[in-house]
């Protein structure tokens, strides 16, 4: 099994970079925007380390992100379930 701690991890102030281009990117360019000015932010960024892996950091942090959105989706469709059960039972 492989450490994560030796996976090139992108740091909180890119992360933020990122989010920040994203949301300037969602103006710019409606709704393909924002991935796209997430992701060229990470890259750009972790490429000009000299001891990072720019394209591993980039899938790390696009797969974090994704899975924070599938968990949140998860919760809204329990809340949902609830509600219609609620709704339908009682």
């Amino acid at each position: 099994m492989r450490k994560r701690t030796r996976e090139p991890n992108p740091t909180d102030r890119v992360l933020f970079l990122a989010v920040a281009a994203g949301v300037v990117g969602f103006f710019a360019i409606p709704v393909i925007g924002a991935p796209i000015g997430f992701v060229a932010t990470i890259y750009i960024s972790e490429a000009g380390k000299p001891e990072g892996d720019a394209w591993t950091s980039t899938k790390q942090a696009v797969r974090a992100l994704v899975h924070s959105i599938a968990i949140e989706f998860a919760g809204g469709l329990v809340i949902v379930a609830a509600l219609l059960v609620g709704i339908f039972v009682f």
